[in-house]
């Protein structure tokens, strides 16, 4: 479920408002639905501070036994968050099944066509 602007102002202090705005305006309920409010938030966090010195970040955590299903013991969860770009969903994979990791599963999640967030030009 989409969290409320407020809950996450709150929880996003140094983020603009308006980004907070932006990506709730611009992600679906499939993407809420994913990710629990802690890890909201740190993606909003982290993808504020994207820019063209730092165009991508890694979010990575130990997978719970409920998070996959017969999910081998050690299994990451990794997060990358970077401007969407055609190919790059299939690049990162790619990249990380041929460093060795095994890929059980994974999602790709876009904003929405609107004007882009505060500072996603920079």
């Amino acid at each position: 479920m989409k969290p409320g602007r407020d809950l996450l102002v709150n929880q996003l202090e140094g983020v603009d408002a308006a980004f907070v705005d932006a990506h709730l305006e611009r992600l679906g309920e499939d993407y809420y639905a994913e990710f629990p409010l802690p890890e909201v938030v740190a993606q909003i966090r982290e993808l504020s501070r994207l820019d063209a010195a730092r165009p991508l970040a890694v979010l990575a955590s130990a997978a719970a036994p409920t998070a996959a299903a017969g999910a081998d013991a050690g299994a990451l969860l990794c997060t990358i968050l970077a401007a969407d770009h055609p190919g790059m969903f299939s690049l990162l994979t790619g990249v990380l099944g041929a460093s060795g990791f095994a890929i059980d599963s994974g999602a790709a999640y876009t904003y929405a066509d609107a004007a882009a967030p505060p500072g996603a030009d920079s």
